[in-house]
Order: structure tokens, then C-alpha cells, then sequence
């Protein structure tokens, strides 16, 4: 009988396995942004904001794939991998663009974008979801 999705991986990777797993990372979030460019021209708003969020997430792989580098423990493989399907995991960095134009410059400027009581990655996830699917929310909206 043939299985019907596929396991995700969870174990270990070697230097050149990570490297390339890195390298495909960024070439998708490049196709991807390139994707929403399209769609932003052609006024397709939502469609185009969802698929600039997909390739932050895809972009978001490459701290994770380093991470995996170092991992030492298989509970911290797991827990890195678990990240690794994490949307919100992968998409913590989308708002380094802002802090950075509002003028952060030292590493402790950037807190806001790790710390535990963070938003922004579930807000980012909020607003891929209302642009690609219909929903009744808020005050049944």
C-alpha cells in the first residue's frame, strides 16, 4: 500500500547537506519575492503580500539550516527542525528592515525581534492567512 504524504525529516545533516539545503532556501525566497513582484504589479494585493511573507518564512530557513550546523543533542535537532516547519519560527526577522530605518544599530535595538512576548511573527502569519483564505473574524467580519 503506498503511503499517502511524505515524512519530514528529522535527523542530522552533514556540512554539505546544510550548505545546499541553505543554497535551495535562498533560491526559492528569491523566485518567491520575484513571484509577489509580479503579482504587486498587477495589483493582486493579497495574492502578492502572502507570497512575499512565504519567501521571508523561506528566507527565515537559512538561520534555522545553521542552527542544525551546530546542534549537538538530538532534542535540540528535533527542537531545530520543529523550528525549521515553524511558520512563525522562520519569519522573526521581517521587521529588522523597520527597526533598522527607525535606527537601530546595536544588537540590543533588535531585542523586540526575539523577544518571547513578540507579536510580529503571529501578525505576519495572520496576514498570510487573510490573504489567501476567507474567514469570519474579529466582529464577525
Amino acid at each position: 500500500m503506498p503511503k499517502k504524504h511524505l515524512n519530514s525529516y528529522k535527523g542530522k545533516l552533514n556540512p554539505d547537506q546544510i550548505a545546499e539545503g541553505i543554497n535551495v532556501a535562498i533560491n526559492n525566497s528569491h523566485r518567491l519575492s520575484e513571484d509577489a513582484q509580479i503579482l504587486l504589479n498587477a495589483c493582486r494585493y493579497p495574492s502578492a503580500a502572502s507570497i512575499a511573507i512565504l519567501s521571508i518564512e523561506e528566507s527565515g530557513k537559512v538561520t534555522i539550516l545553521r542552527r542544525l550546523a551546530i546542534a549537538e543533542t538530538d532534542d535540540e535537532i528535533s527542537r531545530i527542525w520543529r523550528d525549521n516547519r515553524s511558520h512563525t519560527k522562520k519569519n522573526i526577522l521581517w521587521l529588522m528592515p523597520h527597526l533598522i530605518m527607525k535606527g537601530a544599530r546595536k544588537l540590543n535595538d533588535f531585542r523586540p525581534l526575539v523577544e518571547r512576548e513578540t507579536e510580529h511573527p503571529s501578525l505576519l502569519e495572520q496576514i498570510k492567512q487573510i490573504s489567501f483564505y476567507t474567514d469570519c473574524l474579529g466582529e464577525a467580519r
